[in-house]
């Protein structure tokens, strides 16, 4: 794979994308529960922390920006769930048992900075339906993209050989569109901006799937309504906000609390010792000084409204003293804690993000009254504290899916 500053040229782009379509018929040689079966046993070696596979990985978790610990955790939680009756369940979902789909014979992909388990498993989807894929790491994840793909040729080469890495900058024209005239499909992880970009790159018979940027939130009742005993609530919580240092779109940014201010006080004290003891395991990153100007700058605004917290590792949580609309906050571990009251409706909550709700987690509250009045807004996962960065192989990847949105159909008859 040329280096990211050596920028590939027209015929090097041409020559990835012939050798994808040359592994075309051997992919479709596999049915779709060989190709399950090869990506759990690949997902066996990733997940095991003895494996040459994982210990590469963490190898690579400073260029990452990640903690070892945190790293090794991702990929034996994340691969666990690859399993051969997962993705095949996957599969029947979004897909169905009486076929009549079409999976493109080349498909392109962008992905942009993510973390670890999803840019893993983000090329897994095409190479299940039998789709080779040409693929533009972002920058700084060419090395995880091309361990991954060298574990493909070794563990799964017929899969190994159908997936091919380019790499250039993303305001290189160019070689956008060079990439983009070889595809059937082109499915971008990234920015609205960077979606509008490859949209522009497409003829009108190439289509997009586009996984843009989302947040994702949380509701608690302190009442004793909760199934969810406080302690594993906000042991939970702790772990969600720690994981991938708050850079998901499944990490939490803000989470409404209903309780006197009293109970809401003691809640945040509380998490904060749970953060501090997840920070001494999985240790924060440190940002550039542009983001920690960025940072910096956020935090004080925050502060002015309301309470805060500092951990020893980095982190903050900030309970505001007003009922408000869901905030997407700085990241870098920084939680806001809104009161939750019924000053507000969910609409007014929740408007300011319509459409890029991801996840909510609740306690205390009946999800199902949360899934139809909040799906409008974008919602298409709900789940408990502490797995909110644990998504089920099955989830329908921000509401469209992650195999339906690739295939074309056609019935007979």
């Amino acid at each position: 794979m040329p280096n990211r500053q050596e920028v590939p040229n027209g015929q090097e782009i041409e020559e990835a994308a012939a050798r994808a379509r040359a592994s075309l018929p051997a992919l479709r040689a596999l049915t779709c529960s060989q190709r399950a079966a090869a990506l759990e046993y690949v997902g066996k070696h990733w997940q095991d922390p003895r494996s040459r596979w994982h210990q590469a990985a963490l190898a690579l978790a400073e260029g990452l920006r990640l903690s070892r610990s945190m790293l090794s955790w991702g990929l034996r939680d994340g691969c666990s769930r690859w399993t051969q009756r997962g993705f095949l369940s996957l599969l029947s979902r979004e897909l169905g048992r009486t076929g009549g789909w079409l999976a493109p014979e080349l498909c392109g992909m962008v992905l942009a900075s993510t973390v670890p388990p999803a840019g893993l498993l983000a090329p897994c989807f095409p190479l299940l339906l039998g789709s080779p894929v040409l693929l533009r790491p972002a920058q700084g994840w060419e090395p995880l993209l091309a361990l991954f793909r060298t574990s493909l040729l070794e563990l799964a080469p017929t899969l190994g050989t159908a997936l091919e890495l380019l790499s250039f900058p993303s305001a290189d024209e160019s070689a956008s569109r060079r990439m983009s005239a070889q595809v059937e499909l082109m499915v971008v992880h990234g920015s609205s901006d960077a979606v509008a970009a490859w949209t522009r790159y497409l003829s009108p018979s190439q289509r997009l799937v586009a996984y843009g940027p989302r947040l994702s939130a949380g509701l608690i009742d302190l009442g004793p309504s909760s199934a969810q005993p406080l302690s594993t609530l906000i042991k939970g919580l702790a772990l969600d906000l720690c994981a991938w240092d708050q850079a998901g779109c499944l990490s939490p940014r803000c989470v409404f609390v209903r309780g006197e201010d009293a109970q809401r006080e003691a809640f945040a004290a509380a998490l904060l010792g749970q953060v501090e003891r997840r920070e001494r395991r999985w240790p924060m990153a440190q940002p550039t000084l542009e983001e920690a100007a960025t940072l910096y700058s956020a935090r004080r605004s925050l502060q002015l409204e309301g309470q805060s917290w500092s951990s020893g590792g980095g982190s903050m949580l900030v309970l505001l003293d007003e009922d408000g609309v869901v905030e997407g906050g700085p990241g870098w571990r920084t939680l806001v804690l809104r009161p939750w009251t019924d000053a507000l409706s969910w609409e007014e909550r929740f408007a300011p993000i319509n459409g890029h709700l991801q996840c909510l987690a609740c306690a205390g509250v009946e999800p199902e009254t949360l899934a139809g009045r909040l799906a409008r807004f974008g919602l298409n996962r709900l789940c408990r504290f502490g797995h909110m960065q644990r998504p089920p192989l099955q989830w329908r990847h921000d509401g469209i899916g992650s195999l339906a949105p690739l295939v074309l159909w056609v019935d007979r008859g």
